[in-house]
């Protein structure tokens, strides 16, 4: 019986302790940018990223983004093989009006469907 208590035991703090050492891990990885804003644009997407060591501005073409990957809550705009940047489907802060301009503007420039995609 102890055991089994023991594996149930150890396993309930697993999960707990492995999130400490990513979220330590990811603290002390100066490779991941701390803030990144974004800015929308006719011409393409403008990208604001604050690292330890600095800030990184890329401006990002529309015609360059090459494919268009998502889950459930966000789009991953590929821009090259192994880098995308992360948006949400829909912006909290907006109001409905922005986000359907929001959806609009990504519909027109990627042409990428929200309704054939699970967005309404």
């Amino acid at each position: 019986m102890s055991i089994v208590y023991c594996k149930i035991h150890i396993g309930k703090y697993y999960y707990f302790v492995t999130l400490r050492k990513l979220k330590l891990a990811y603290k002390n990885n100066t490779r991941w940018p701390r803030d990144v804003t974004l800015q929308f644009h006719e011409t393409g997407v403008h990208v604001h990223s604050s690292y330890k060591s600095g800030t990184k501005k890329t401006d990002v073409p529309w015609d360059s983004i090459k494919d268009v990957g998502e889950d459930e809550w966000h789009l991953f705009l590929y821009y090259e093989t192994n880098e995308a940047i992360i948006v949400p489907k829909i912006i909290p802060t907006l109001t409905e009006a922005e986000n359907m301009a929001y959806r609009d503007l990504i519909e027109q420039r990627l042409n990428y469907d929200f309704k054939k995609n699970g967005m309404s």
